[in-house]
């Protein structure tokens, strides 16, 4: 690591709230707010997990002892513990409530060969083990080196799957299918209304809040990571699997839905295959890292040489969805009192394949946001449509909108949302935002 790396990830530690007890606190709020995972097609997010588990699942032959560290909700751990009866699991995590619903979701599964234990990863020493797992959970380590050295002796082979991390720390997402599966639920949504088969909605939707604490992020290169796995022998392989961003109701449950999330599973695994025939594991978004003790800088370093193909375009998907809306024209004021009311107009055009009706089902709404990106208002007040939107219409709106308890400048995102469905942005389609200053 050179000195410019070493100023820049120091810069970003400094700028950053990151400590174990902020990492908790952030895992603790996402999976307390988190439905009961589910091992099925029914959930979108079982392609990833039986993704995950086809490539570890190969490197635990002859394990009978595999503890995953940093195990979150157990959904990989359990996914491979019931297709190895015979290899013992433990998961280990510090988020309370996600040890919580993986001891419940081992429940549910009947498995007998699995334990969930409330610890941090980095302050495990001397746990015995063939394997150690660590999925999408060693860049939360605050000191990874440390950790490493301390279960060198022990664990004998670890397996992890890690984002690609840039010099500085953060994450290169050159090589990712993020969109698929938005893009899917899309298709999806198309199809099932053609059908006549649109589930009811449910609930009145909001906008899902920042958790609290701040998660440790400390992305690294595959050079990087060959250092700071110094004694084991590397051997990596690129991924696709692992999304930041997932379709509305990702739990709705519809025959259709089961299909469209075998495909995607069939689809993550053919982009695996191809990363592999490409020789392109550098570039992917994660990497699978199979270390075993041995002497492994070597391999590392010669991972590390292959060469990167040059950065594209990211280019935006173009399928329309069910609630695409355009916005412009607005005229109001860029300068608020907090907690005030105000009215002010806005030109919104249908962009969606779908007629949008102007009744209660239906309304432009807006979230606060601070400038880094983080939430202040999630679930702005509601303002109907004045009539129905064919697909490209246009119509003017006089929207209300309440200025938010925190005082300074942020940003204003105006967005539609369906009730008990969605928003468009969780659709994909980016919110109408506008600088404001709150007094």
């Amino acid at each position: 690591m050179n000195a410019v790396t070493r100023l820049a990830r120091a810069l970003r530690r400094g700028l950053s709230r990151w400590s174990q007890a902020s990492d908790a606190a952030f895992h603790d709020d996402l999976f307390s707010g988190a439905p009961e995972p589910r091992l099925d097609f029914s959930y979108v997010g079982y392609a990833t997990v039986r993704r995950i588990a086809d490539l570890v699942e190969p490197e635990l032959a002859n394990a009978r002892h595999v503890v995953d560290f940093g195990c979150g909700l157990g959904e990989v751990t359990c996914e491979l513990a019931r297709r190895n009866p015979g290899i013992r699991f433990v998961g280990l995590d510090h988020s309370q409530s996600g040890i919580e619903k993986a001891r419940r979701l081992a429940d549910r599964l009947g498995l007998v060969n699995v334990d969930f234990e409330r610890q941090r990863a980095d302050a495990e020493d001397g746990r015995p083990a063939d394997v150690g797992l660590f999925l999408d959970s060693f860049h939360h380590l605050e000191n990874p080196r440390e950790t490493v050295e301390r279960l060198r002796p022990h664990v004998p082979r670890l397996v992890l799957v890690e984002p690609h991390g840039d010099w500085a720390g953060r994450w290169d997402r050159r090589l990712n299918v993020d969109w698929l599966p938005v893009e899917l639920d899309k298709l999806r949504v198309r199809l099932e209304a053609s059908l006549g088969q649109l589930a009811p909605p449910g609930p009145a939707q909001a906008s899902a809040s920042d958790p609290h604490g701040a998660a440790v992020e400390n992305r690294y290169s595959l050079s990087e990571m060959g250092q700071l796995l110094g004694g084991y022998h590397l051997r990596v392989r690129g991924t696709v699997s692992g999304f930041d961003v997932y379709p509305p109701m990702p739990h709705l449950d519809t025959p259709t839905r089961r299909v469209f999330n075998r495909v995607l599973c069939d689809l993550l695994a053919h982009a695996d295959a191809e990363i592999e025939g490409a020789s392109l594991a550098p570039a992917a978004k994660h990497w699978l890292i199979v270390a075993d003790r041995s002497s492994g800088s070597q391999a590392a370093a010669r991972v590390a040489e292959r060469p990167l193909p040059p950065a594209g375009a990211d280019v935006a998907p173009t399928t329309a969805g069910p609630l695409d809306f355009e916005f412009g024209g607005y005229v109001g004021p860029r300068i608020l009192r907090s907690g005030e009311i105000y009215h002010v107009r806005l030109v919104v055009t249908n962009r969606s394949w779908r007629p949008i009706e102007s009744g209660p089902a239906f309304a432009v709404s807006y979230h606060w946001r601070r400038r880094d990106g983080t939430t202040i208002v999630a679930d702005g007040l509601r303002t109907r449509l004045p009539r129905t939107l064919a697909p490209g219409e246009t119509a003017a709106i006089e929207a209300r909108i309440q200025a938010p308890p925190l005082r300074g400048f942020h940003i204003l995102a105006f967005d539609v949302v369906e009730e008990g469905r969605a928003w468009a942005s969780d659709w994909g389609w980016p919110c109408f935002t506008l600088a404001m200053g709150v007094l």
